[in-house]
């Protein structure tokens, strides 16, 4: 299609690896970055990419997304240098750290999560509606909240699902971050709702009384 003739491709050699290899490198990045020492009361977060599908192929895509989840990555990053030692944060990603539910209960139970962080793209909606029920129904109790190009985009239909408790709207760092630390002042649970109504960049329901199962949202506007 280029028009390109074989002659004109150059056969290069590959890089000889002790030329590019960087000496000690694993224990350079630790000594430069090492493990921050957790308390034993440190707020567990557990954020979890569901940008993939099981390989058990009951789903189908066009391609498999095994890139890092780096929007988590980052998020993550940016609560550990606000929060230092008062939380112990994990990312897992479906297909890649568990491929079926079972596996992702494992991780959740052994992790002990005081909340629960999922990020995911339109495409896989419904596969995530799918896990947060099966979540539910095997008793898991932790507060759910959902983040992503989702939620920020349709958090109304997303809030249908009775087992999220809230949406992140946005980037989500500094709503994080205020949410976080309100956890923290009350004992790693969820602030009150008039708590949660102060915060900028969450969409939730209430219920509007105790006898009645109808909900309406509270706050929705983003962080600028």
């Amino acid at each position: 299609m280029a028009h390109i003739d074989k002659s004109e491709l150059k056969r290069e050699k590959c890089l000889e690896e002790n030329k590019i290899r960087i000496p000690e490198l694993n224990s350079r990045v630790r000594k430069k970055f090492p493990k921050q020492k957790k308390n034993q009361d440190a707020l567990r977060i557990l954020l979890i990419n569901l940008s993939g599908y099981f390989s058990n192929k009951a789903d189908t895509q066009e391609r498999v997304l095994m890139e890092p989840p780096l929007g988590l990555i980052a998020l993550q990053s940016y609560l550990d240098r606000e929060f230092k030692e008062k939380i112990h944060g994990k990312i897992i990603k479906s297909r890649m750290d568990f491929d079926n539910y079972l596996e992702m209960i494992k991780i959740i139970d052994d992790f002990k999560p005081d909340i629960i962080g999922i990020s995911v793209m339109t495409f896989y909606k419904n596969f995530l509606h799918r896990t947060t029920k099966y979540i539910r129904d095997v008793g898991v109790k932790t507060p759910i909240f959902l983040g992503g190009p989702y939620t920020t985009g349709d958090y109304e239909n997303g809030l249908q699902d009775e087992n999220i408790d809230l949406c992140m709207l946005g980037e989500g760092e500094i709503t994080l971050t205020d949410l976080i630390r309100r956890m923290i002042n009350n004992k790693n649970k969820l602030p009150s709702y008039n708590e949660l109504k102060q915060i900028q960049g969450i969409a939730f329901l209430q219920k509007t009384s105790r006898k009645t199962s109808e909900k309406i949202i509270e706050n929705i506007s983003c962080t600028p």
